[in-house]
This record gives structure tokens, C-alpha cells and sequence, in this order.
């Protein structure tokens, strides 16, 4: 039997949040202006204190607000948004990673892809990433796996390394034997050519396949995102009504208290009225018997 880990996940913002910081300051321009804000906060008090120069010290300022506390707020409150609005993450989500496929099952689906198909998996101290483009990946976090299935998946990730982005393994020069074409006839050559153009039309054909592959990837990413914009969708929809229907019940409730209103002040003027009749008669019968 083959190694499988199977890993079940339920999304936080801090797992979104981690991601999205790794992400970021691990690209070429994420690490400089990380190395430029460091040298900004090295260089405040130098500036605030022997330099005294205020220009300078406001400019240092404003570089570490920017990037060392906003741009990580800002990732913050997106990845907040994120697992508020998207309904994937409010479902868990199951791994099963064996040597022969990567797979995640999710209410919306199914996704199955071969180690080939995945861009590059990074390790984290916190999270395993595994990357389906340059900007989206699956987040597994180590807190979530089993210390025993650590090791495993350890193992299952040392074995398909080189499979992973589709690359080939490099090959040493010094160890390729270079042997000279040896003269051929003209019906040789005439074979050479098909056997050539066989050889092309086969690659092609692998590329294509790999095309396929990857075309079906990303319609499968696609329809997952549709199906989470419809469920958004009806999800705003059925609060709109629910709105709706408190509101008619509102406007219901308002209306029975003011019909009660008009009730009881008909019901007031009446006893009223009678009083002012009895009154009425009363003095007609004084008035009379005067």
C-alpha cells in the first residue's frame, strides 16, 4: 500500500494572513523593499539624533509606515475579507496526498493533479504551499497534520521533488558521449526525415496533451469560482428578502398599532358623547320641571 496523508482543514485568517505575507515578501521586490525598510529603521534614530535633520527622518518615517505597517495590515484585512465572503473556506477541507496524485476535496468538488501539474511546493516554519500558479496555492498548515503523518508527508514531498513544475533533470555534459553521424545514402536520409518528422508530431502531441491538462486545471478552478460566486449570489438574494420580509412585517405591525390606536380613541369619544347626551337631558328635565 502506497503512503496517503489525509489531511482535513478548516481555512482561518491566520492561515490566509501567513500566506499571504510569505507570498509577498518572498518575491524579488518583496525582499528589497523588506531590505530597504530594515535600513530605514536603522537609519531613523541616526537621523532623529545626530543628523537632526527633519526632512530625512520624515522620509524614513513614512517608508517603515508604509511598508512595515500598512502593506501588513492591508494583508491582514484582505485575508479577513476573504475568508468572511468566500464560502470555501467556511467548509473544511480534505487533503489526500499519495506519490501518485495530489487531490482536494472541497463542497464544491473534487480537484485531482498529478505532482507535474503543480508549480512548486514551498515548506514554511508554519505552512506547506502548494502552489497550482504563480499566484494561487493550497495552504496547508503543519498544525493541522498529525506529528506521526509529518514525517510521511515529508517523505512523499522528498520523493516527487522532481516531478513537481514538470521539470526534467538536468544533465551533466561531461557524461554525454558525442559520436560522429556516420555518411548516409540518399534512401537512409529519406527514412531519417519520417522517422524525424514522426519524432515532432509525437512531441507535439505531448504538448498538446500537457496543454489539455492544464487547460482542464484551470476550467476546473474556474467552475469552482463560478460556483462560489453564484453561492454568493443567492446568499446576498436571500438576505435581500429576509430584509424585505421584515420590513412588510414592520409596516404590518405599524398598521395594526395605529388601527388599535384609532380603536381605542373611538371607544373613548364614545362614553363621551353618551355623558354629554345624559347631561343634556338632565337639564331638559330640570328645565321642565321648573
Amino acid at each position: 500500500m502506497p503512503d496517503i496523508v489525509q489531511v482535513t482543514v478548516r481555512t482561518s485568517t491566520k492561515d490566509l494572513f501567513r500566506f499571504m505575507v510569505f507570498h509577498g515578501y518572498s518575491k524579488v521586490s518583496g525582499i528589497i523593499t523588506l531590505i530597504f525598510s530594515i535600513i530605514c529603521v536603522v537609519m531613523l534614530p541616526i537621523s532623529l539624533f545626530s543628523w537632526k535633520d527633519p526632512f530625512t527622518t520624515a522620509a524614513f518615517g513614512i517608508v517603515i509606515g508604509m511598508y512595515l505597517i500598512l502593506t501588513p495590515l492591508n494583508m491582514l484585512s484582505q485575508s479577513r475579507r476573504q475568508v468572511i465572503s468566500n464560502p470555501v473556506f467556511k467548509n473544511p477541507i480534505t487533503y489526500h496526498i499519495s506519490e501518485e496524485i495530489f487531490e482536494v476535496q472541497q463542497y464544491t468538488g473534487t480537484v485531482r493533479l498529478y505532482w507535474g501539474q503543480l508549480l512548486k511546493v514551498k515548506k514554511t516554519p508554519f505552512d506547506y504551499l502548494f502552489y497550482v500558479n504563480s499566484e494561487q496555492a493550497f495552504v496547508l498548515p503543519k498544525t493541522a497534520i498529525d506529528p506521526d503523518e509529518i514525517s510521511v508527508l515529508e517523505g512523499i514531498l522528498d520523493k516527487v521533488k522532481d516531478e513537481v513544475g514538470g521539470d526534467q533533470k538536468t544533465i551533466d555534459p561531461s557524461q554525454v558521449e558525442i559520436k560522429k553521424s556516420p555518411k548516409l545514402s540518399k534512401e537512409e536520409k529519406a527514412v531519417s526525415k519520417k522517422s524525424a518528422k514522426a519524432k515532432t508530431k509525437s512531441r507535439g502531441k505531448a504538448k498538446t496533451k500537457g496543454k489539455s491538462k492544464n487547460d482542464l486545471l484551470e476550467r476546473q478552478l474556474m467552475e469552482m469560482a463560478a460556483k462560489d460566486h453564484e453561492e454568493i449570489k443567492e446568499q446576498d438574494e436571500i438576505k435581500v428578502q429576509d430584509e424585505i420580509k421584515v420590513q412588510d412585517e414592520i409596516k404590518v405591525q405599524d398598521g395594526t398599532k395605529v388601527q388599535d390606536e384609532t380603536r381605542v380613541q373611538d371607544e373613548i369619544k364614545v362614553p363621551k358623547e353618551t355623558e354629554a347626551r345624559g347631561e343634556n337631558q338632565e337639564d331638559i328635565e330640570t328645565r321642565t320641571e321648573e
